[in-house]
């Protein structure tokens, strides 16, 4: 891998910076809110299927 593609993010992996990060969490949170109003519980699950 030579250094100019080291730092590169794989395809399909994105970075948020500040503002989009504070952005997509409000929106997250507010979908989350209201899946909850309709009785939905919130479920994390592995990142990893072993």
């Amino acid at each position: 891998m030579s250094d100019t593609t080291r730092w590169l993010l794989p395809n399909g992996i994105d970075e948020l910076l500040p503002e989009q990060a504070r952005c997509v969490e409000h929106c997250r949170r507010r979908l989350l809110d209201i899946c909850a109003g309709w009785g939905y519980e919130y479920v994390v699950p592995p990142l990893v299927e072993f």
